[in-house]
């Protein structure tokens, strides 16, 4: 048999907690990259969310190109629309290798609807229910006890779960994914097979900052180290095993309320609402019959529905109050932070590109310059540094670009969500106690081909099908 490469994905999995967690339980799955292969940081996408990275290290394209700059888009009106990665207009990486005659295997790949080759067998992961390209599939999945990423999200908002039930639960997800995935690999004559783990991600939320933190993602590495030392025991000796993860994490101790400084000096106002209103606007969604069978398949018409796939990002009204509704005033808002709720915030000027203009052109660049200059000079809530670097964003013919990006100090998160007077800093929500970086994983074992230290999500892509002796990006 040809050699074969095996990706394994896990979402948000950063060195740091690899290493550390690898040395003191002494997981053979992963320490085999550490002694013996390479495991290097990955640098991921701005922002560093779910949907935008996969689809950067599926296709090797920038946001800006194809399409996803965050979990939804901003229309002129305000609203947001759920966009998602469309594997037609950009192909994946396994696509591009069915068409140079490589049988592949994908399991759960993280933001995909149902690719079409004849030549992939694929089962959709999270956000989506799982979806399977054929029975064979379907009755490998029932066999091991495998039915998509279990929910936890709404029991631990509402007390009825606990964050050690729910490290069981998808410690259970992870040992019957990895036993379905044994069984397919053992049985199929697959060239390449991809296997993404999402449960890691969904924890980290939850935990990082919390003093026992490893009690309860320490079991989740566990079970994928297993599945990795398995692989590396059946594998061939020309075989390949990559490690990668979309972005990384960390633990939060502060969020900073981002339109609330933004209020505060005088560039956004606020109104009160007579009833909440509705973040999530489907209606574009739901006309275009091209994205029916996308929106069946995603069903974000429900907000429960979209709350837990969409996890501590989330995006909500951007002014809320438990008490008093209120929201935005854009007839005299001038700039308003939107859409990113992580470590990375995004800042529109309210110009020509919305329906309730505030800003003309020629004061556009004034007021952006002002803004970046007040920000430079903020401190956080220990009296530091608070924002540490700042990026221009590409122009995307999808979505309408953010005027200012920016990173904020380690350790804290942006929360778009409220507003409480002169207070800007607040201890973060359960789900908000980790949160992501960009320094994601990049391993290889064995350390068979050449590559670069400095790898980005867009590089893997290139990669992949340079393995295979592909090097057109169209295949």
């Amino acid at each position: 048999m040809n050699k074969r490469l095996f990706v394994i994905g896990i979402d948000s999995a950063p060195k740091w907690i690899i290493k550390k967690l690898s040395s003191k339980y002494k997981l053979k799955g992963f320490l085999k990259f550490i002694d013996s292969g390479t495991l290097e940081n990955l640098e991921s996408t701005i922002p560093p969310l779910t949907p935008v990275a996969w689809p950067s290290i599926y296709t090797g394209l920038d946001p800006s190109i194809h399409g996803v700059t965050n979990f939804f888009k901003l229309n002129k009106d305000y609203t947001k629309e759920l966009i998602y990665y469309d594997t037609k207009r950009h192909p994946p990486f396994w696509e591009i290798l069915a068409r140079n005659g490589v049988k592949c295997l994908i399991v759960t790949p993280a933001t995909v609807v149902q690719t079409g080759s004849s030549n992939v067998d694929i089962i959709t992961g999270f956000p989506l229910k799982p979806r399977y390209s054929s029975n064979k599939l379907k009755n490998a999945a029932k066999k091991s006890g495998f039915y998509g990423e279990p929910e936890i999200e709404e029991g631990l908002r509402q007390g009825t779960l606990k964050l050690s039930e729910a490290t069981k639960i998808y410690s259970e997800s992870i040992k019957n994914r990895s036993e379905m995935t044994k069984n397919l690999i053992t049985s199929g004559k697959y060239g390449f097979s991809f296997i993404c783990f999402t449960e890691i991600d969904r924890i980290q939320h939850y935990t990082l900052n919390m003093r026992n933190w490893e009690d309860f993602v320490e079991p989740l590495y566990r079970h994928i180290s297993q599945f990795i030392e398995w692989l590396i025991s059946w594998k061939n000796p020309e075989d390949v095993i990559m490690l990668v993860s979309d972005h990384g994490a960390q633990g939060i101790r502060s969020k900073f309320m981002l339109n609330a400084w933004l209020i505060n000096n005088n560039y956004a106002s606020i109104k009160r609402t007579s009833e909440k209103p509705n973040p999530y606007e489907t209606s574009n969604l739901e006309n275009n019959k091209a994205s029916r069978n996308k929106l069946e398949q995603i069903n974000v018409s429900s907000k429960t529905t979209v709350m837990k796939f969409i996890c501590a990002s989330v995006v909500e009204n951007d002014i809320e109050e438990t008490k008093d509704t209120k929201t935005l005033d854009m007839k005299s808002t001038k700039a308003f932070a939107s859409l990113t709720n992580n470590p990375f915030g995004s800042i529109w000027i309210n110009d020509s590109r919305f329906i309730s203009q505030r800003v003309t052109e020629k004061e556009r660049n004034k007021l952006k310059k002002e803004i970046i200059k007040k920000m430079l000079a903020m401190k956080d809530d220990e009296g530091k540094k608070l924002v540490t670097e700042l990026y221009d964003a590409k122009k995307s013919k999808d979505n309408i670009t953010p005027d200012i990006i920016f990173k904020i100090s380690d350790g804290h998160t942006i929360d778009i969500f409220n507003y409480s007077g002169s207070e800007l800093f607040s201890v973060p929500e359960p789900a908000r106690n980790g949160d992501h970086t960009r320094e994601g994983i990049f391993g290889l074992y064995p350390n068979s081909f050449k590559h670069s230290k400095y790898l980005k999500v867009v590089d893997i892509f290139e990669m992949i099908l340079s393995f295979y002796g592909i090097n057109n990006k169209e295949g």
